[in-house]
């Protein structure tokens, strides 16, 4: 019986016990039983908390960056339609320029010289390919204000939509993940409840049995009982005769 008892004393103590440097991770009321095991009702409780804390500190960041970026793009939207704005006065101050000394120019004798002799090199073609220049640098800069205002302006009007349409949807995302992960969260709280009592029970069961142990090995083993004395017939009448003989 003693054999037994501490046979099975040493089958049921034979469980895996973590290193220190484990235990040393959780605070005072999480320390493990000695077993290898932490107080699970504890563990899950702090973890369902910090978990929560967790996903909604994302969706708040999740949401700063969303307006972060979407004030990006108003603040470049701004920027450039004002730069369009001016594009677009500078190109009718150019024109104005050039039609300005186009006009003037025409009125003098060196026009009609500039027609004759558009392909020498005098100052007064210099002069003309200068304004043509200004004309030309008044469209470009009227075709870049068209670019800023119908291109630009739009496309960053689009991608600040889209922005704030996918913080919609992923916030959406985010609800119901969050809703499946406490679920299964909750599962498994209850599991370790149901594991926590368990082995609470294992745990009494072990303090029973080193009791017992310990019971018997105080108790003595009891004495064998002295051999009884051989029959002879002074002491056994009732033997037969021929025994006797």
């Amino acid at each position: 019986m003693m054999v037994s008892l501490r046979t099975r004393a040493r089958h049921v103590r034979c469980r895996p016990v973590l290193p220190s440097s484990l235990c040393s991770c959780y605070s005072s009321e999480e320390r493990w039983d000695g077993l290898g095991h932490v107080t699970p009702v504890i563990v899950m409780s702090q973890t369902d908390g910090q978990i929560r804390a967790q996903l909604v500190e994302q969706q708040k960041c999740l949401e700063q960056q969303t307006e972060m970026r979407v004030q990006l793009l108003q603040d470049l939207q701004d920027f450039f339609r004002k730069k369009s704005e001016i594009e677009t006065e500078y190109s009718r101050n150019l024109e104005k320029l050039a039609e300005r000394f186009m006009a003037k120019t025409r009125s003098t004798k060196d026009h009609q010289q500039y027609k004759k002799d558009q392909n020498l090199f005098s100052p007064v073609n210099c002069w003309y390919l200068l304004l043509n220049q200004v004309r030309r640098e008044s469209k470009d800069h009227a075709t870049l204000s068209d670019v800023y205002l119908n291109n630009v302006i739009l496309r960053f009007m689009q991608i600040s939509e889209d922005s704030t349409r996918l913080l919609k949807k992923s916030k959406d995302i985010a609800f119901q993940l969050q809703e499946d992960l406490m679920k299964v969260l909750n599962e498994l709280y209850t599991v370790m409840k149901t594991y926590h009592m368990y082995h609470a029970e294992t745990l009494s069961a072990e303090a029973k049995l080193r009791e017992a142990e310990r019971q018997e090995e105080r108790t003595p083993p009891p004495s064998e009982p002295a051999a009884p004395p051989p029959r002879t017939t002074a002491t056994d009448p009732a033997l037969p005769a021929r025994s006797r003989r």
